[in-house]
């Protein structure tokens, strides 16, 4: 047992030396700056890729008391196909009558943050064509 002495110091003196490495204090720019990934981490968590945007707060606030936000942020349609949807989602599906200049800014905003990908970013597959970012497995 005596000759494992001297691995069971080292082993003790690495871990103890890693320990006061780890009580280093951040600087206040190191501390701002994790404070602002952590910020972003937990709102895209929270708000599941509905990219931050003008607009962004009546999407929520009109569309996620249904909806997922991993459905919305799925989707890839041009004004045209989003306003045609939300006027059925008015009309036959019991959705609020949205006010006109609420609407503009929904319309605005997932036109621009969800509109159809350009055909460079979309990957072809045995099934179809599809509308979103293709799967990484498919690579």
């Amino acid at each position: 047992m005596t000759r494992f002495r001297p691995f069971i110091l080292a082993a003790i003196l690495v871990s103890t030396l890693a320990v006061h490495a780890q009580d280093k204090k951040p600087t206040m720019a190191e501390a701002n700056q994790q404070a602002a990934k952590d910020k972003t981490t937990i709102e895209t968590n929270l708000l599941f890729g509905l990219t931050e945007g003008k607009g962004r707060e009546f999407v929520i606030g009109n569309c996620i008391g249904c909806h997922s936000p991993r459905l919305i942020a799925a989707q890839r349609m041009n004004r045209t196909e989003w306003d045609k949807t939300l006027t059925t989602m008015t009309k036959k599906h019991g959705l609020w009558t949205i006010p006109d200049s609420v609407k503009s800014q929904i319309l605005d905003y997932l036109s621009t943050h969800q509109a159809p990908l350009p055909e460079s970013e979309l990957k072809d597959t045995p099934w179809a064509q599809p509308k979103y970012r293709p799967n990484p497995l498919w690579e």
